[in-house]
């Protein structure tokens, strides 16, 4: 099935880059060993497929802690990989210092075809997707949109990033949908510890603020993202790779 060959290749090459030296970051090589498998993709849909009610995101129920459903009388309207970092500050560059989160960026992919047959698939891309260079990703993204059969449909379909301090905003609006979300947090969980890449941001429940469309999102299946330990010989500013699944209800 093309869908699975194109997640193996994927996979691979996250784990390959991860294990690697060095990282080899030429956004064209990457492409290139990305969309080189994909000359059938015209027989296949790859965004906007119908999503379940079955389909539900991971909340960890396995774990001690874990997020819990989203409310009732909401549906599922929208599941994405974001790949982006999360952003810290330093104020000094010494041990006693900490790092202080300051937001986050990230490019949201349309997951629901994923999400709608391959779900146990999806929740191994985030591990691989972290080691992918953003752009490389995008660019795959996007030329794989176009071959596709879903040729209507943008695979990047939403822009993430912090309004302020404390406020994660989701705009879906530049991507052909007229949802947004100004969102606050309210629950928030570790990652497991079992994870296959240490050092990833907690899971979220996200609630609503203001928006249109969308009331709760969830963060989940998070690979990467947590900061240095202390600032010590960091710079004022620090980006880290991280990459998600996002399930957004409304």
């Amino acid at each position: 099935m093309f869908l699975k060959l194109i997640l193996a290749i994927i996979f691979h090459l996250g784990l390959q880059t991860a294990n690697a030296a060095s990282v080899d970051s030429n956004v064209l090589d990457t492409t290139l060993t990305l969309v080189s498998s994909i000359r059938h993709a015209g027989d296949f849909a790859i965004t906007q497929c119908p999503l379940n009610c079955s389909s539900s995101p991971p909340l960890g129920k396995s774990y001690p802690s874990h997020l819990a459903a989203p409310s009732p009388g909401l549906s599922l309207k929208y599941v994405a990989l974001g790949r982006g970092t999360q952003n810290y500050t330093c104020q000094n560059n010494d041990s006693a210092t900490v790092p202080t989160a300051d937001g986050a960026v990230a490019t949201l992919f349309d997951a629901s075809c994923l999400a709608a047959g391959y779900e146990s698939l999806l929740g191994d891309l985030p591990a691989a997707l972290v080691h992918i260079p953003h752009d490389a990703a995008v660019l795959a993204a996007l030329t794989l949109g176009q071959l596709s059969a879903s040729r209507n449909g943008s695979v990047v379909i939403a822009q993430h990033y912090f309004r302020d301090s404390t406020t994660p905003f989701f705009d879906f609006r530049p991507f052909g949908h007229p949802e947004w979300l100004a969102a606050k947090s309210e629950e928030s969980v570790p990652a497991p510890a079992n994870i296959p890449i240490p050092g990833s941001v907690a899971w979220l429940k996200l609630g609503y603020k203001d928006g249109v469309g969308i009331k709760e999102v969830y963060r989940v299946v998070t690979a990467g993202g947590d900061p240095p330990s202390t600032c010590k010989d960091q710079p004022p500013a620090i980006e880290v790779d991280y990459a998600a699944e996002y399930w957004f209800y409304g």
